[in-house]
């Protein structure tokens, strides 16, 4: 603004050198008006010229000391006003150089300032009041000037004025209501912010969480495969162990199907020598009584070893119980041979089933030996087998102290072979029952077997299932970290676009008058 009104100044000095000096805009328009500007006074046009200098001659000065001193603007506006004054005069109070009067009133717009334009139009009020009362030649350019004119100069000068003074009061207005709009937006797009930093911290917590209980729940998937990839491992072996124990019983049950083979060979043998000494049954009717009690205990061994088998416990046991029985067999076998070279001749039949009965023994026993063999094999592949087996072995044990207290009674021939016909028909009875069982448990390991493996597929299954969810959560975890990074951007950003209008942000009313 002061090198504004510098201009000002300037324009001022160069119309009064062009009329005064040089008279380059001739006469008057109002007629008479080089005389009338002849006639005043040459200190008065003289004073005017040099009033505006010297105003602004005082707010360079306040200027140079502080830029944004309080007296700066008013002395700006009136060394403005005193060159439209002088400008005026200067001109020979042509109606033109009137119209400076209005650049004047813009360019004191610039300060936004009601009470300067109030006192520059005072000061232009009082300039046309005594122009008209007594130096109408230079402000109006003739020696009487109309009073109607001098109305429609205030008219004018006032709207002029009023316009601007509203523009002023609109802009304050108009600037106060966009600066508490802006205070507003500010404040929202700071809770925003904070909302936002908020929501930030949130998800970093929760993304904090969740990638610590996916590390955590990574570790333990981990290891619950592992534990998966152990279980289908070992159902695998457990599955092929299976496989060899169904072989293991295949082949003991044809073994079984052979022995049951020779004891129904024994039997009928035992059944001939049982006929060949008929004819004595009668003397040795207490002996049959004892047989009898024999047999039933045989019985009730058989019984109890049938409650045995029912819980598949006694392949290892029958094992036993066979090989025993093959000694007894054994045994009875020679105590009837002794017998039989006792009786002489007539035990000669006897001697001779005494030699079948004791290749049968031995041929129980070799079986035993095989049965007993495999049984081993069961042991060692399942703890339940081996279970039952013991469980057979005691119950057998049981069976022969048993059959050991009813021969212990036998010294005689007749009564040797009634042992021997009772532990034939006995083992033929349990051979029997054991290849039944053998079959059934032949088929409960098939079905077994068959559940294992289904096991081993439902645990890979389950396998598969566990590495999908590990990559689910994997990929879930991977979005959260995303989302995160997201909302840490957006905060970014918000913050930048927070801070810009504070950097382009509009000066306070205190201007730079330096423009």
């Amino acid at each position: 603004m002061l090198r504004l009104s510098f201009y000002t100044l300037a324009l001022n000095v160069a119309v009064h050198l062009l009329h005064r000096v040089w008279n380059i805009f001739g006469d008057s328009m109002h007629g008479g008006g080089m005389e009338a500007g002849a006639a005043a006074s040459a200190f008065a046009l003289n004073a005017l010229l040099a009033a505006p200098p010297l105003a602004w001659a005082a707010a360079w000065l306040f200027f140079r000391g502080r830029e944004d001193h309080r007296f700066v603007p008013p002395l700006v506006v009136l060394a403005m006003t005193l060159a439209s004054i002088s400008t005026i005069a200067g001109g020979g109070g042509r109606v033109e150089f009137h119209f400076s009067i209005f650049m004047v009133v813009a360019a004191a717009a610039y300060y936004e300032n009601v009470k300067l334009i109030g006192g520059m139009t005072a000061l232009f009020a009082v300039q046309h009041v005594a122009g008209f009362l007594f130096v109408p030649e230079l402000v109006f350019g003739v020696h009487r000037y109309s009073f109607t004119m001098l109305v429609v100069h205030a008219a004018f000068l006032v709207l002029t004025s009023g316009a601007t003074s509203l523009q002023i009061v609109s802009k304050r207005r108009i600037t106060r209501e966009l600066e508490a709009a802006k205070r507003a937006e500010e404040e929202h797009a700071e809770l925003l912010l904070e909302t936002i930093r908020g929501l930030s911290g949130d998800l970093e917590g929760v993304s904090e969480a969740v990638a610590g209980q996916s590390e955590a729940y990574a570790a333990s998937n981990r290891e619950m495969l592992d534990s998966f990839r152990q279980e289908a491992a070992g159902l695998e072996e457990r599955s092929e162990s299976l496989r060899r124990l169904d072989g293991d019983l295949r082949e003991i049950n044809r073994m079984i199907r052979l022995s049951a083979e020779s004891f129904s060979e024994l039997d009928a043998k035992s059944a001939e020598s049982e006929a060949a000494v008929r004819h004595n049954r009668d003397n040795l009717e207490p002996l049959f009584g004892q047989i009898r009690t024999a047999a039933g205990t045989i019985d009730a061994a058989e019984e109890s070893m049938r409650r045995l088998y029912e819980s598949s416990r006694l392949i290892a046991g029958m094992t036993d119980a066979i090989r025993e029985v093959a000694s007894q067999t054994a045994l009875l076998s020679l105590n009837a041979s002794i017998e039989a070279a006792r009786a002489g001749e007539e035990g000669r039949g006897f001697g001779i089933v005494a030699g079948e009965i004791r290749k049968l023994a031995d041929h129980a026993a070799r079986a035993a030996d095989e049965i007993a063999d495999r049984a081993a094999t069961i042991e060692r592949e399942s703890l339940e087998s081996v279970s039952r087996i013991e469980a057979g072995k005691q119950a057998a044990a049981r069976s022969v102290e048993l059959a050991e207290s009813a021969v212990t009674g036998l010294d005689r021939m007749d009564l040797a072979v009634s042992e021997t016909v009772g532990v034939v028909a006995a083992l033929r009875e349990s051979v029997s029952v054991i290849e039944e069982r053998s079959r059934g448990m032949g088929e409960e390991m098939s079905l077994l077997s068959a559940a294992t493996e289904e096991s081993a597929a439902s645990v890979e299954r389950l396998l598969d299932v566990c590495r999908n969810q590990s990559d689910e959560f994997a990929r879930v975890v991977g979005e959260l970290l995303r989302l995160k990074e997201l909302a840490n951007e957006l905060l970014r950003q918000f913050a930048d676009g927070g801070q810009a209008p504070a950097a382009g942000a509009a000066p306070p009313d205190g201007h730079s008058f330096a423009s």
